[in-house]
């Protein structure tokens, strides 16, 4: 073993669910890793509902100034990713300048 916690009989269950959203790189245990989930998933639940109030395509510098979530800029890309993954948005091959003066692609929202 790693000398971590095992998980709940019911996190363990569902820790494959669990970290597909939150990345436990921090090896989390039990409610907290639970939490950390359901965090992770609100968070792309608040990404997607930007893009579909957008009336053009955003980057994870405006993403993260827009939706004030209150987590790092790399959480909001890696959100993106996942979404861009799942099919609900795409990357597009344009730039803009993004808040730590590097160019960021642009995303749109993909399908319903």
């Amino acid at each position: 073993m790693d000398g971590s916690t095992p998980l709940h009989p019911i996190a363990h269950a569902l820790s494959g669910a669990l970290l597909t959203m939150f990345y436990n790189t921090i090896n989390e245990v039990t409610n907290t890793l639970v939490a950390s989930n359901k965090t992770s998933r609100t968070q792309e639940d608040i990404i997607l509902d930007c893009f579909k109030s957008a009336r053009e395509p955003l980057s994870p510098s405006m993403v993260h100034f827009l939706t004030k979530l209150k987590c790092p800029i790399t959480s909001i890309r890696r959100a993106m990713t996942d979404l861009t993954k799942s099919g609900s948005l795409n990357k597009t091959p344009k730039y803009t300048i993004g808040k730590f003066g590097k160019k960021e692609h642009l995303w749109v929202r993909g399908r319903v």
